[in-house]
């Protein structure tokens, strides 16, 4: 006979008192000579359903969720047949207390649409087994476009579930608060094979004319503190464009040689449309500073929304006090950059 620690169980209003469910959602038929569990089984829309008898002896088949809002987070003052039960994260059969709530159908519908359940909206999460961090989207558009994948790309690696691990050293899937699955590392080697991190990768920061070599992808990702995936999809883009970080990269094997430019700054802001540098010159000490908005702010202790409107402006008035200070493209039109002694942030 099962030993039962009843404490851990409820009955099911509405149910049969033979039924007993814990607050995990595990069901032990106890009106039988020797109790025993009952297994549920995946509905066509993603939830875990049971079956069981009503209190009026009848046989039903009901959802996980909802049995276990019955039992454990009854709707007191309320009628349980005139509302729903919904999952907060949006995830079909993601079933733990914390997770589902009492709703009327209005409010589920809205939450639908809140969430993007009804827009493809579902937050992503990405973990990398080789160093267990794990990244978070709001969408399967926005994981495509940083990951290079179609959004249909990340559905369907979600679908295939996080237990596999992707040639570009990936696990995927759909937002939940449990525990990752942890592949072992014969696990990782085999699926990732000789795939991206096995091939070499080439780093010219083109601002030091330093090159350096690493074995893969992600030593490279590590060194350069990105995820492995960035360095895969900017080892694959042709041109070579030159990133933020002031450097460029390509496979070992790639000799299609690096991008060569008459000015760099003006090249990673062409290929990185939400960068735009910031010429701040000192007008006293003769420095010129190049960085990006929000450190001008800081170096110049002038706020950055005051330098924003002022640079967007119609007004050709570039001067802060002792500072000048204009975007690095429009600078270059009416100063000569070597006249100044030059210091990047």
């Amino acid at each position: 006979m099962m030993d039962i620690d009843l404490t851990k169980y409820k009955t099911i209003p509405g149910v049969s008192d033979n039924y007993l469910i814990s607050e995990t959602g595990e069901i032990i038929n106890v009106g039988r000579k020797t109790p025993r569990s009952l297994k549920p089984a995946p509905s066509q829309r993603g939830y875990w359903v049971y079956t069981v008898i009503d209190s009026c002896g009848q046989l039903k088949r009901m959802s996980r969720h909802r049995l276990m809002m019955l039992a454990w987070r009854y709707p007191h003052g309320r009628d349980p047949y005139k509302l729903q039960v919904n999952h907060k994260n949006g995830i079909a059969g993601d079933d733990w207390l914390d997770n589902l709530e009492w709703c009327t159908a209005k409010e589920n519908i809205r939450h639908a649409f809140d969430t993007g359940i009804r827009h493809s909206r579902y937050p992503i999460q990405v973990r990398y087994p080789e160093t267990g961090i794990i990244v978070e989207y709001l969408n399967a558009r926005i994981c495509g476009e940083e990951l290079g994948l179609s959004k249909d790309g990340v559905y369907f690696r979600c679908r295939q579930g996080e237990n596999k691990v992707w040639p570009d050293g990936t696990q995927f899937r759909l937002k939940s608060q449990k525990p990752w699955y942890i592949p072992t590392q014969d696990e990782i080697n085999s699926s990732v094979g000789t795939y991206g991190r096995r091939r070499g990768i080439l780093v010219w920061f083109v601002f030091t004319n330093e090159t350096m070599v690493f074995e893969g992808v992600t030593e490279a990702a590590k060194y350069l503190g990105v995820a492995v995936s960035t360095i895969s999809v900017r080892a694959d883009k042709p041109g070579h464009p030159t990133y933020p970080e002031g450097y460029q990269l390509r496979y070992v094997d790639d000799l299609t040689g690096w991008n060569i430019c008459d000015d760099y700054y003006l090249d990673i802001e062409k290929h990185n449309p939400s960068v735009r540098f910031v010429a701040v010159l000192d007008t006293e000490t003769n420095i010129l500073s190049l960085s990006q908005l929000q450190h001008a702010a800081a170096l110049t202790g002038i706020k950055k929304t005051t330098i924003n409107m002022r640079l967007n402006s119609t007004s050709k008035n570039r001067t802060f006090g002792k500072y000048y200070i204009d975007y690095y493209s429009e600078f270059i039109k009416v100063r000569n950059v070597g006249d100044y002694v030059m210091n990047v942030l």
